[in-house]
């Protein structure tokens, strides 16, 4: 068995972490991603300075083996700014235009899905006005078969305002060519109950 220099991250418990710390502020590694072989160090170093972007840029243009990794970290770090931009828009229709534009395959910014949980809890807090968007999300995504669970769910998230895209809905229940399960209810005051079903999908 071969020796393998490694080094790793210490962090500070947060939510389940924390939890199973048992609270005491212990610090600890978290998982795999906290553990790196040595010869990493110096690219994790090139985070470290205030000019960071220009410190990671220089240290991957030195050691093109990281080129992917730190491309993939300017494309998440660009989606956030302007994911950042897009929550400060104050109209709500074009709001939830640009919202709408991260739901789709073919519009969606590069790391788009790590700002899902985000997504779904900023959109349905523009009530009706998020729902038009949504009803022409599910009607490009039924054309192109694209996965729209997030668009639905967000749609049950909204509740009763929603209820102008039910049709589409079950038009989409109806799909045979649909790629994955839905159950569509109608909601009262943004709740629903087994008993409101007005559509479902065939078995």
């Amino acid at each position: 068995m071969r020796a393998r220099t490694i080094f790793g991250f210490l962090r500070l418990g947060e939510g389940f972490a924390s939890e199973r710390m048992g609270e005491t502020n212990s610090l600890g590694v978290m998982g795999e991603q906290d553990i790196q072989p040595v010869n990493m160090k110096g690219y994790f170093e090139s985070f470290l300075p205030d000019d960071r972007v220009d410190s990671v840029k220089a240290y991957a243009a030195a050691h093109p083996e990281v080129a992917d990794r730190v491309q993939r970290w300017l494309d998440r770090l660009a989606t956030t700014a302007e994911w950042e931009a897009v929550k400060a828009i104050e109209d709500p229709q074009a709001k939830a235009r640009r919202m709408a534009a991260y739901m789709r395959e073919t519009t969606a910014p590069k790391g788009a899905g790590m700002l899902y949980g985000e997504l779904r809890q900023e959109m349905p807090k523009l009530g009706a006005d998020a729902v038009p968007e949504l009803i022409e999300v599910l009607r490009a995504g039924m054309t192109n078969g694209e996965n729209l669970n997030r668009p639905v769910l967000i749609l049950f998230d909204i509740g009763r305002p929603a209820a102008p895209a039910v049709p589409v809905l079950c038009e989409l229940l109806q799909s045979p060519a649909r790629p994955f399960i839905l159950h569509l209810q109608c909601i009262e005051d943004g709740r629903g109950s087994e008993s409101d079903t007005v559509c479902a999908p065939h078995s």
